[in-house]
């Protein structure tokens, strides 16, 4: 979570020199070079693009390109506290969304989480006051694809290895991104492009240790660690950029977060039992 937090950091600092495509684009090219030495060495390339679900990859793929993009527009205009405090309600939507599609029973554990993290979400937004915001939507316009990606990753993981799903995400987002970008595209001094590649493998450092997480413990286990990207902006946040959350982020992003972890351990718990 570190990484992803740091590389945010960067992201804040880069968007003011280039374009948030040009950006995103050498992001999914680091990307894509990490996916295609993963997937070759786990199952080989001709098994890794071999996939019954065509179409609901590419479709997936394309909602993870749009919230990452999303979400670091929505970077230039808040804090990186308020961005992660907002996109932290992603694993409360995703509840939301299992129930809607996939026909998962709500317990009363789950909509007390749900209507709790509503409740620090409106907090943080503060609709109806002279501080409101609409950028403020942006980062929770993010949390909703993010969501939903997640509930198309629960389809496909149960069809392709991970190694095709990743490969996938990985290929169809630099595609895209770079058809995108060439009326955009732009010069840069070194030390920018030495950034952009710093951050782009911190990008891979993140997903390298995800994966290995993943490998030694299971993702219901893990979820809680997720809200750790919160602590770790907020604080790379004041650091470097002297950015300090107001009261309504850090008792909203409390909320949330307190919903969150209530929601997913006690779901384990059950689980378990």
């Amino acid at each position: 979570m570190l990484c992803f937090a740091t590389m945010d950091s960067l992201t804040v600092f880069l968007i003011k020199e280039i374009s948030v495509i040009q950006l995103l684009t050498v992001r999914y090219w680091i990307f894509a070079i990490f996916a295609l030495i993963f997937a070759y060495r786990q199952i080989g390339f001709k098994q890794a693009f071999q996939t019954p679900i065509l179409g609901l990859q590419v479709t997936r793929s394309l909602f993870a390109l749009a919230e990452v993009g999303i979400f670091v527009f929505g970077l230039k205009f808040l804090s990186l506290s308020e961005a992660h405090a907002l996109l932290a309600t992603f694993p409360l939507l995703t509840i939301v969304m299992a129930a809607l599609f996939l026909k998962e029973k709500l317990r009363l554990i789950e909509i007390t989480g749900v209507f709790a993290g509503l409740i620090g979400t409106l907090i943080i937004l503060k609709p109806g006051s002279n501080v409101f915001t609409p950028e403020a939507l942006i980062p929770l316009l993010a949390a909703i694809l993010f969501a939903s990606y997640q509930i198309m990753t629960r389809f496909v993981t149960d069809i392709d290895p991970y190694p095709t799903t990743l490969l996938y995400t990985a290929i169809t987002g630099t595609v895209v991104s770079t058809l995108i970008v060439i009326p955009y595209w732009s010069g840069a001094d070194v030390a920018i492009w030495g950034l952009i590649i710093l951050m782009g493998s911190l990008g891979v450092a993140a997903q390298w240790l995800v994966i290995s997480a993943l490998h030694t413990s299971t993702a219901s286990k893990l979820q809680p660690f997720n809200y750790s990207l919160l602590v770790f902006a907020t604080v790379l946040g004041y650091v470097i950029f002297d950015q300090v959350p107001d009261i309504h982020t850090i008792v909203g992003a409390t909320i949330i977060i307190s919903a969150g972890l209530f929601v997913v351990l006690n779901r384990d718990q059950n689980q378990n039992q």
